[in-house]
């Protein structure tokens, strides 16, 4: 039996759920081949993964950013400089990390945004949103974005 590198995944809401669940965890751990790989079961608290329209304002704030920047050098923005931004703008907030996929490392890449939580990614859009108002840019937060709704609950 092959495995995948991303293997089973399961979400409770509530201890109703336990009952549901369980069964299936249990036949899979039963068909699990132990001699080829051990297998693991891991608890954790959720978390809330960045959502869509945080990541869809995100890039309309890349967009308009490298519109901006290359406007102020009197060119036009192409899609190298929509990707550089991006790229610019995760290296700056987010950093960088080391990556191994079998034999081959990749060192100092960019971290994705892909992983951040909720709170996390509402952060990094702060952090884009301020470097945009030092620079006199104004990023558009439309009424029903996520990150407005995030940014209030910060407030009360």
């Amino acid at each position: 039996m092959k495995y995948g590198t991303e293997g089973d995944y399961y979400y409770f809401k509530d201890k109703r759920e336990l009952e549901k669940k369980l069964p299936f965890i249990i036949k899979r751990l039963e068909k699990w081949d132990y001699s080829d790989h051990p297998a693991a079961v891991r608890i954790e608290r959720y978390v809330n993964p960045a959502s869509r329209s945080q990541e869809n304002l995100f890039h309309a704030w890349v967009r308009i950013l490298a519109e901006k920047w290359c406007a102020a050098e009197k060119k036009k923005a192409t899609k190298d400089e929509f990707e550089f931004t991006k790229i610019f703008l995760k290296n700056k907030f987010l950093g960088v990390a080391n990556y191994s996929f079998r034999d081959t490392s990749f060192k100092g890449q960019v971290k994705s945004i892909t992983k951040l939580s909720k709170g996390e990614m509402c952060f990094f859009m702060d952090q884009i949103y301020n470097l945009a108002s030092e620079k006199n840019i104004h990023l558009p937060i439309p009424d029903d974005s996520e990150y407005l709704a995030l940014k209030s609950k910060q407030d009360e």
